[in-house]
C-alpha cells in the first residue's frame, strides 16, 4: 500500500488483460478519482488476485490490501496459503466493492518499474496505449475440467410445525405425519409455518463431474416472499449439504402460499450463476400466526382441516386475533336449534355431537346453521388450529328464576345452564327457559322452526389476548366485555309446560310466567 500524504492506495499490475503493463488503481471509496482514470469493475480486481498472489512483489501488495480490509489489527502479514488468503480476502472484497468502500479504477500506470504489483508514485495516463503483446508461440494449455452440473436431490424444511396429517378426505384427526424432506425430486408436500418468522432449510446436492476442480460459489434461492442466499461455499465434486435460514420472515399474514423457490449457483470468480437441476422445487405451505394448539378433542393438524382454517382466517384480510375471531363467528349467520335434512345424518345437525369430526363438518354447511355450542366449538377448534395467540374456553352464560333473573351467571361449557331447572306447579312439572324473542304469558306455540325458540343457555367463547378479555357468541352483534351484556342477547327468562304432541300434531309449551324481560 502506497501512501501519497494520508491518501492510500493499492496498485496491482497487469490486470486488463491485452493491455500491457497497465494497472488497476484501487481506492478507498470517499476518495476521489485521479484525472484521466476510469472506473472498473471489481471484477477485473477478483479475478486478478490469484495470478498477483503468484508473483512476489504482487503477493506483498495483496497481502497489504488484505491487512487493510481484511484483518486491519494484524501486526505482520500472515504466513498463509494461496488458498487461504483468497478464501479470507474474496468475501471481504465483494461487499467492499458493493458497498463502495473500494473503488477500482483504470488507464493508471506506476513510474516505478518492476515485475511485480508494487505501490509506486503515480503518473498521468499515457496519451498512446502500449502496443500489443505478441501471440503465444504454444498452443494454450488445457486447464483442469470445470464444475459441469449441480443436481438437486432434496430440501428439507427444518423452520415448519411438522404436526400435519396427509388426510384430506374427511374431518377425522387421523392420517400419516408428512415426512421429512418437504420436497424431493418425486413430489413436494404440503407444510404449515408461522407467519413473521424466517424459513430456514437444509438442502441437499450432487456437484460433478467426479474430476471437475473445486470452485468458490454461494447457492441461491429466490420465492416470491422470502430469498435464501448461502455463506461462501467450496463447491466440490460429490454430495453437498447447505443449510440456510430466509434474509427476512415470512409476511404478518395468515395464507395458502405457494412455496416456489428457484435455484441457482453464483460462482465466485466471474460473478456468473449456473442453474440447478430441476431449478425450481414447489411446495404448498400454510401460514398460520402461531404453532397449532392441540387442547380438545377437535383439535388436531390434518390437511383437511388446516386448508379450510386457513381460507376463512385469510378472508378476513387481518392479523389482528380479536378481528380474527369475531369474523369467523360471523361464517354461520344463525343459530338453529332444529334438524336441517340437507346436513348429512352422521353429523347430528344442530349439534354436531359426532364421531366424524366434531363440529368440523359445521364449516361444509355454515348456511345450514347451528346450535349456539357447536358454532362455538367449531371457532375455537379453527383458532387452535391456527395458532391464534390468546386463551379459549368455552362458556355457557344464563340468568336463574331463583333469583327473580337479577343475577348473571357462567360456567364451563357442559358445566351449567338451565338444563335441569324445573319446578311442579298445579300438578304439572314446569321448566325455566331463555326465550330468544317476545312470549306471553298463558299463550302455547309449537315446538318447531318460526316459533319463539327456548334455550338453556348463551353459549360463548371467553377470549382473552393481550389483556383484553371478550365474550364472542353467534348470537352476540359484538364481542361483549361483561356476561351482563351477554345475556341480553335473550328477550327474557319464562317458565313453559311442555305437551307432546300425538300422530298429526307436532310437540307444543305454554308459557305459564315471565320472570324477566331484557328487551
Amino acid at each position: 500500500m502506497a501512501e501519497i500524504g494520508d491518501r492510500p492506495r493499492w496498485l496491482l499490475r497487469g490486470l486488463l488483460p491485452g493491455r500491457g503493463d497497465e494497472v488497476v488503481l484501487v481506492l478507498p471509496g470517499h476518495l476521489p478519482a485521479p484525472p484521466g482514470a476510469q472506473e472498473v469493475s471489481p471484477n477485473v480486481v477478483r479475478a486478478a488476485l490469484p495470478h498477483c498472489l503468484a508473483e512476489h512483489d504482487g503477493r506483498a501488495v495483496v497481502m497489504q490490501l488484505y491487512r487493510a480490509v481484511v484483518a486491519p489489527h494484524d501486526a505482520a502479514p500472515r504466513h498463509w496459503t494461496e488458498g487461504e488468503i483468497m478464501d479470507q480476502l474474496l468475501p471481504v472484497l465483494r461487499t467492499a466493492f458493493e458497498r463502495r468502500r473500494l473503488v477500482a479504477y483504470g488507464s493508471w500506470a506506476p513510474t516505478c518499474p518492476g515485475s511485480g504489483a508494487g505501490p509506486g508514485q503515480s503518473q498521468p495516463p499515457q496519451s498512446k496505449p502500449p502496443p500489443p503483446k505478441p501471440p503465444p508461440t504454444k498452443p494454450p494449455v488445457v486447464g483442469p475440467p470445470k464444475i459441469e452440473w449441480v443436481q438437486l436431490v432434496s430440501v428439507t424444511i427444518h423452520s415448519d410445525h411438522q404436526l400435519m396429517k396427509d388426510n384430506k378426505d374427511d374431518w377425522l384427526d387421523k392420517g400419516t405425519l408428512y415426512p421429512e424432506p418437504e420436497w424431493t425430486p418425486v413430489q413436494g408436500h404440503a407444510l404449515s409455518h408461522d407467519m413473521d418468522r424466517p424459513v430456514g432449510l437444509t438442502v441437499e446436492l450432487v456437484v460433478g463431474p467426479s474430476d471437475a476442480v473445486a470452485e468458490p460459489g454461494v447457492l441461491e434461492g429466490k420465492a416470491t416472499d422470502v430469498l435464501f442466499e448461502s455463506e461462501m461455499l467450496q463447491f466440490e465434486p460429490g454430495p453437498m449439504t447447505v443449510t440456510m435460514t430466509s434474509q427476512e420472515p415470512l409476511v404478518e399474514k395468515i395464507q395458502q402460499s405457494h412455496l416456489g423457490v428457484s435455484w441457482d449457483v453464483r460462482w465466485w470468480k466471474d460473478d456468473l450463476t449456473a442453474s440447478v437441476s430441476p431449478s425450481i422445487t414447489h411446495n404448498t405451505m400454510y401460514v398460520t400466526a402461531d404453532t397449532p394448539r392441540v387442547e380438545t378433542w377437535e383439535d388436531g393438524v390434518t390437511h383437511k382441516r388446516m386448508k379450510r382454517a386457513v381460507q376463512w382466517a385469510e378472508a378476513v384480510q387481518s392479523a389482528d386475533p380479536h378481528a380474527i375471531v369475531a369474523a369467523l363467528f360471523q361464517r354461520v349467520p344463525n343459530v338453529v336449534l332444529y334438524r336441517d335434512d340437507d346436513v348429512p345424518a352422521e353429523y347430528h345437525h344442530p349439534t354436531f355431537f359426532n364421531e366424524v369430526g366434531g363440529a368440523w363438518p359445521l364449516t361444509d354447511y355454515p348456511s345450514r346453521g347451528a346450535e349456539c355450542q357447536a358454532i362455538v366449538r367449531m371457532v375455537r377448534a379453527v383458532v387452535h388450529q391456527l395458532g391464534i395467540p390468546g386463551t379459549t374456553q368455552a362458556v355457557v352464560v344464563w340468568a336463574d328464576p331463583d333469583d327473580g333473573g337479577q343475577k348473571v351467571h357462567e360456567a364451563e361449557h357442559g358445566q351449567g345452564g338451565l338444563g335441569l331447572k324445573t319446578r311442579w306447579k298445579n300438578g304439572y312439572k314446569e321448566r325455566a327457559k331463555l326465550a330468544d324473542s317476545p312470549v306471553e304469558a298463558g299463550q302455547t306455540y309449537l315446538d318447531a322452526p318460526g316459533s319463539p325458540g327456548m334455550n338453556n343457555f348463551e353459549a360463548c367463547l371467553k377470549y382473552d389476548h393481550a389483556g383484553k378479555v371478550v365474550y364472542h357468541g353467534p348470537g352476540i352483534e359484538a364481542p361483549c366485555p361483561t356476561i351482563e351484556e351477554v345475556i341480553e342477547v335473550f328477550w327474557g327468562l319464562v317458565w313453559i309446560r311442555e305437551h307432546k304432541g300425538g300422530a298429526d300434531e307436532p310437540d307444543s309449551f305454554s308459557v305459564t310466567e315471565i320472570v324477566s324481560k331484557w328487551k
